[in-house]
């Protein structure tokens, strides 16, 4: 056979690979060239705002439950589906092996159980992170010494989830400084890792040597691979900074916020420092991260009411479902937190389901939901009555805000000060 002859053999078995992956999705809508080539969501990954993107591309399909955006991939937005049994493929955060994947989630799950230990760890690093506030951050009315938030907030959770870990922290806290490299290389990480994870060839290169060399590693001196087994950090940090980005911009909410705190403070409910207990009874909600893709198992499944087949991957329009008119109302677009008081109970119970699905479900479940609900119910209360907070620039609150499975921010600017020294000005 001549070389022409295997060349076009060759051509001709990928443009029928390529017709039979377009065909066996056909019947889901979705924009043309996303549905034929992984490089639109490629671009869409990489420009930093794929949430807004694949956002629009489900309210332009509104009528229909899924919409293709991959050759092999669909996106959803109705909290009400199948359970879609397999984890996703290619990347190195999970296994496709169940019964692996049983026994690792039945060995460490007990770590996640959020303890009274646990409590204590994250007080002693809020309280570490008090002195480093009031040390090096405090703003007074002669003294103008902004921080960015952003930063502070990422080395509260590492060092937190060091002490929860090891029994001490990493030392982020002693003086406020990205030892090791670990923000820098975070930063630098995670647009890599969600692109690779976006797209199931380029993840099987990244893992395949000698590329899979340029992934941190346990043994490295610095950066993410020193860190490597700790997690939860990035997760906990983007609400703190996401929960004050939305409260300080708005008085009503702010406002009311600290006189709720107060009213309860004084009237005993709460104690210093805030038990998880006493929180959980307090109106602040954590902002929430999104899944990654789910595949459909052996044999297909359906999925909306929609039969999609073996091997397809599945994703979730989180950014859509926390905004969708459907569970949030006509003002879903709004920061309105009093939207959950005086509910029905029904309605009260899709809200929170709304809310529970972006962790998963049963097995899949993120395991450490419950120690990332107990820090945020600690330690927001305990910022919003120590200290007040300003933006900046009201104008650019975050200079830098990029979507890579958690959200990357960067530049997010605020004066400090104590609650009961506040300005005339």
């Amino acid at each position: 056979m001549s070389a022409l002859s295997v060349l076009l053999t060759l051509l001709l078995a990928c443009i029928f690979r390529s017709i039979w992956a377009w065909y066996r999705l056909s019947h889901i809508p979705g924009p043309f060239w996303y549905s034929i080539s992984s490089i639109p969501l490629l671009r869409t990954n990489i420009s930093g705002h794929s949430h807004s993107t694949l956002n629009s591309l489900t309210n332009k399909y509104d009528e229909r439950p899924l919409v293709r955006i991959g050759p092999n991939l669909v996106i959803f937005r109705d909290i009400i589906t199948t359970d879609v049994r397999h984890k996703g493929k290619y990347h190195s955060f999970c296994t496709v092996d169940e019964m692996r994947h049983a026994v690792l989630r039945t060995k460490i799950g007990s770590g996640y159980s959020g303890s009274v230990l646990v409590e204590r760890a994250i007080e002693r690093q809020l309280s570490r992170l008090f002195e480093l506030i009031d040390r090096q951050f405090l703003s007074r009315d002669e003294t103008y010494k902004p921080v960015d938030f952003a930063i502070l907030t990422q080395l509260f959770a590492i060092d937190t989830v060091g002490d929860m870990t090891y029994g001490k922290p990493f030392g982020f806290l002693d003086e406020g400084k990205d030892i090791c490299d670990w923000v820098n290389w975070n930063e630098k990480f995670f647009p890599a890792a969600s692109t690779a994870a976006t797209l199931p060839l380029l993840g099987q290169v990244v893992q395949t040597w000698p590329f899979s060399e340029l992934l941190p590693k346990a043994t490295d001196a610095v950066g993410l691979g020193r860190f490597i087994n700790v997690a939860g950090t990035d997760s906990v940090a983007v609400a703190l900074r996401m929960i004050l980005l939305y409260v300080q911009p708005t008085p009503r909410v702010y406002t009311l916020l600290l006189a709720e705190l107060d009213q309860a403070r004084e009237k005993g409910q709460i104690s210093r420092p805030v038990q998880d207990a006493e929180a959980k009874r307090l109106r602040v909600f954590p902002a929430l991260t999104p899944l990654l893709n789910k595949t459909v198992p052996k044999g297909g499944d359906n999925v909306a009411g929609i039969h999609l087949p073996s091997g397809t991957e599945v994703g979730v329009d989180v950014w859509g479902i926390l905004r969708s008119k459907e569970y949030w109302g006509d003002d879903a677009d709004l920061f309105r937190p009093n939207r959950w008081l005086k509910l029905e109970e029904k309605q009260l119970q899709e809200m929170t389901g709304c809310l529970e699905v972006l962790f998963g479900y049963g097995r899949y479940k993120c395991l450490g939901r419950g120690i990332a609900i107990m820090e945020l119910n600690k330690v927001l209360p305990e910022l919003l009555m120590h200290y007040l907070f300003t933006v900046v620039d009201p104008t650019r609150p975050v200079k830098i805000m990029h979507s890579a499975a958690f959200w990357l921010m960067k530049g997010f600017w605020v004066a400090i000060s104590l609650r009961g020294e506040e300005s005339e000005e």
